[in-house]
């Protein structure tokens, strides 16, 4: 993906390892960073102090880590005037992060992974429209909490399927690299590394979801062989 190699260009030259990794970085640093990373792809990242005393947890499009979390969002009213946007959540009490080596890695991995999960709903918006949409019903039983049915609803949506199963690709390339992808995808349930096919399976527990996880897998498997990850210091 074209988009994906000068996203990850842009991050060597403004998020090099060395001016970050074993320092405390303030908000202020990493947002300017960010910023001329994503500028020239008509995104923009805001890093904002998360002062919610609640346990962060790793549910839909916000990934965590254990200094910070964050979410993307592509706007289709086109209501902004740049659509794109990453929030990074900074869970530190005094607003700055301390990258160790893992750390660093693992932040960009993840900006990474949701900058091209939202770029991909740009292209989407950009070719269909809304009454373009579909969903694939799931059976579920009526006890199923009210957060899991909004799980249910928004990850069963044609166009999160096509971003998610790019995103489970892309985990298949970080967290398994020595192994054939194929042979992850059809023994996936063995793998737990997978963080974006884990909240599928977290969503879909205990219902019929056979015919969206066929859909989500055969996506995944189409994306493996052009995912491209940033270069990464492990």
């Amino acid at each position: 993906m074209l988009f994906a190699k000068k996203l990850h260009s842009g991050m060597d030259e403004y998020l090099p390892p060395e001016k970050f990794i074993g320092k405390t970085v303030s908000r202020r640093t990493l947002s300017t960073a960010l910023n001329n990373v994503l500028r020239p792809h008509s995104a923009r990242a805001r890093v904002v102090l998360d002062k919610s005393k609640k346990k962060v947890t790793r549910v839909g499009p916000s990934i965590c880590s254990n200094i910070c979390l964050l979410s993307g969002w592509f706007d289709s009213t086109q209501d902004l005037e740049v659509p794109l946007q990453i929030t990074i959540h900074v869970t530190q009490p005094d607003g700055n992060l301390s990258f160790t080596k893992a750390r660093f890695d693992d932040f960009r991995y993840k900006l990474s992974r949701i900058a091209q999960h939202e770029a991909i709903h740009r292209k989407q918006f950009a070719h269909y429209t809304e009454d373009d949409k579909r969903t694939i019903k799931i059976a579920h039983s009526p006890r199923v909490g009210k957060r899991r049915l909004e799980w249910i609803s928004y990850l069963n949506d044609w166009w999160e399927v096509e971003a998610y199963a790019h995103d489970i690709a892309m985990d298949i390339a970080r967290f398994y690299p020595s192994k054939d992808p194929v042979t992850v995808i059809k023994q996936i349930d063995n793998h737990r590394k997978l963080p974006s096919y884990n909240l599928y399976r977290w969503t879909y527990k205990g219902t019929d979801w056979d015919p969206l996880r066929k859909s989500l897998l055969q996506k995944a498997w189409k994306c493996s062989s052009s995912v491209v990850l940033p270069n990464l210091t492990d």
